[in-house]
C-alpha cells in the first residue's frame, strides 16, 4: 500500500485499504448485499448500484468500520 500511495503522490499511513467487502469480486453480489440495497431504497428513496454505490455504503452503513458519531462524505 505505500508503494501505491508514493506512485500518486507520497506515502502518508493515514489511509488504508479494507477488502472486506468486495463480496465475492468485481461485479458480484450476494443477498446480503442485495437486501442492503433494496432496504436502502426502501428507506431512503435512493437506487444504489450494487457493483459500487451497494458495496460502500454497505461498508459505511452496516460494516461499522466508523465510530458512531462520525462525520462522513461518501464519494463516488
Amino acid at each position: 500500500m505505500r508503494r501505491l500511495q508514493a506512485e500518486y503522490g507520497r506515502a502518508t499511513g493515514n489511509w488504508a485499504i479494507d477488502g472486506r467487502f468486495h463480496f465475492g469480486g468485481f461485479a458480484k453480489r450476494d443477498k446480503t448485499l442485495t437486501d442492503f440495497v433494496d432496504d436502502f431504497r426502501a428507506r431512503h428513496g435512493i437506487a444504489l448500484d450494487p457493483v459500487y454505490e451497494g458495496k460502500m455504503m454497505y461498508a459505511i452503513l452496516a460494516g461499522r468500520v466508523f465510530p458512531p458519531g462520525t462525520t462522513l462524505v461518501a464519494v463516488i
